[in-house]
Formats: C-alpha cells, structure tokens, sequence
C-alpha cells in the first residue's frame, strides 16, 4: 500500500492505495495542517507520496513527517514524454493526471478535464506524449470572482437547478457559471473529437461528478486520476 498527499489549492487530500485501488480518502483544511500531520505520522512504515501545488507543505511541515517520504517535483523521471516549452512551470498535477491517464489506458489519445479551483484540459496522444492544453477558472473561482470583483453581487454556490431564462440574480450567477463551463466543455470535447475520432475523455478533480451528468458525452469520470498518477511515478522511480 502507498499513501498518496495532495496538497492542492484549496484542500490536503490524503488516499491510501493499493495498486490502482482506493482503500481510503480523507480531506483536510489547511487549518487543520496539525490533524493532517498526526494522520500521516500513524504511517511509519508505509511509502508516503506528495504533491504540493500550494507551496504550503513546507520544510517545517515535512521535518514531521516521516523521513521517507518521496516528494514528486520536476527532477523525477516520468514513463510519458513531455512536449512543453516551459517544463519547469507545468503544474505537477497536470502531469500526475497524464500519467494517470496512460496507466489506465495506454497509447490511446487522451483529453484530461481536471475541474479544481482551475479547470485544466490537457491532450496526451496515442505514443503516451503530453502535449499541452489550457487553464481557466474553475466553478467556486468563477462565483468568488463575481462577489468580490462586484460591488452588490452576492457570493453564490452550485445547484444542479440551471435556467436558460433565469429570473433571480441568484438563479442568474448559478446558471452562468455553470452552464458556461459546460457548454466551454462540450466545445473543446467536440473539437477534439473531430481531430481524434477515437479519443477518450477523462474528467477528474473535486468537481468531475457534478459535471459528469451535466456534460451528456461518453466519458471516463475518475476524480482520483492525480492519486493514481502519483502512485505510478513513485513506482517507476524506485524501480529505476
């Protein structure tokens, strides 16, 4: 079994995997940074694989941890190539998500949707190559951006209850926001799709099962695509 720490923008998401399976999930606060500490020192004895996009786990946080802790950053060999003019700023999770995605399905052609506190689209073709692809703002951001950019609009969160025609300024901000991710969705699914008829698309992060339904497209929904992808970079580390 492997411990796998995502530390990401918003919440700590500890899995406990055994091979390609999740035994366990647990989400801690970056208030609760003490109750995340106590969780993992529990682990002496297991391999404990972390993943920092916050830059908040820092060096006063690992010291303790346990010793043999393996952080991934951009030193460690990957089994996908990467084609990316500026390695160096490619978030990790994008690249955890692509390997996910050829551990699962190999040399087939790729379209990753991570829906976090940014949405990420990433391509890997059929020769397990990352390509690229873009970042926007994810659903919380996109309502937060509204309430603290406006002077009166209000701080709104999701309904599954969207309107073409919304008659409140409640209504109005939740069908927006998500309708306008999903129709951005469905265009770049499309898009893709007449490039690659054979693509497969993966939807992952905090917000892949809201959006799953609301996308209506033969998709592969894998929230913990990140977990899987670092457990295979671990593996193919050691193993070198």
């Amino acid at each position: 079994m492997e411990i796998i720490v995502d530390a990401g923008n918003s919440f700590i998401k500890v899995f406990f995997l055994s091979n390609l399976n999740i035994a366990k999930k647990i989400h801690f606060s970056y208030s609760e940074i003490s109750e995340f500490i106590a969780e993992i020192q529990l682990h002496t004895d297991v391999p404990i694989i972390i993943s920092d996009v916050s830059g908040k786990i820092n060096t006063s946080i690992l010291a303790q941890l346990p010793s043999h802790y393996f952080l991934f950053d951009h030193s460690h060999a990957l089994p996908i190539s990467i084609e990316y003019q500026t390695i160096s700023n490619l978030g990790l999770d994008r690249i955890a998500n692509a390997v996910g995605s050829v551990a699962l399905h190999p040399h087939t052609n790729k379209l990753i949707i991570d829906l976090g506190t940014a949405i990420t689209i990433d391509f890997v073709d059929a020769t397990n190559t990352f390509k690229g692809g873009i970042i926007s703002p994810g659903m919380e951001t996109r309502f937060n951006s509204l309430h603290t950019q406006t002077g009166k609009l209000p701080l709104i969160s999701k309904s599954e209850e969207i309107h073409l025609f919304a008659h409140s300024t409640e209504s109005a901000i939740q069908s927006g926001v998500i309708q306008g991710i999903t129709f951005e969705l469905t265009q770049y699914i499309d898009t893709y799709n007449t490039i690659f008829p054979d693509i497969e698309v993966f939807l992952c992060g905090g917000d892949a099962f809201f959006f799953e339904k609301m996308l209506k497209k033969t998709i592969f929904a894998e929230p913990n695509l990140l977990a899987l992808g670092l457990q295979t970079i671990y593996k193919y580390n050691v193993t070198k």
